[in-house]
């Protein structure tokens, strides 16, 4: 049965030369480069947590504001390497399709 166009009044107009564009960057910008900085940056936060117990506490918070930026930069780069691997299982889908 095929849908009725009443229920799905959208369309969808591929862009082949933003396909095009999005696989030349792939090749040009290896995944492996962004891989190895974010792990590095992960890492230096994980090697500091020993001087950041020495950083006063009072009578203003550093310690816990820098704590929390910490952890918000290793958030952001958990993130970015999900959006990353998911980035390139969307590319090379699309990549078998076009």
């Amino acid at each position: 049965m095929a849908p009725s166009p009443e229920l799905h009044p959208w369309t969808w107009a591929l862009d082949q030369e933003f396909f095009g564009a999005l696989a030349r960057w792939t090749i040009e910008n290896p995944p492996g480069s962004i891989d190895r900085l974010l792990d590095k940056i992960n890492s230096g936060i994980h090697n500091i947590q020993d001087l950041i117990n020495f950083i006063p506490d009072s009578p203003f918070p550093a310690r816990g504001l820098i704590q929390a930026l910490c952890q918000l930069i290793q958030i952001g780069t958990v993130c970015i390497l999900v959006d990353i691997s998911y980035y390139h299982a969307k590319s090379r889908s699309l990549q078998r399709l076009y």
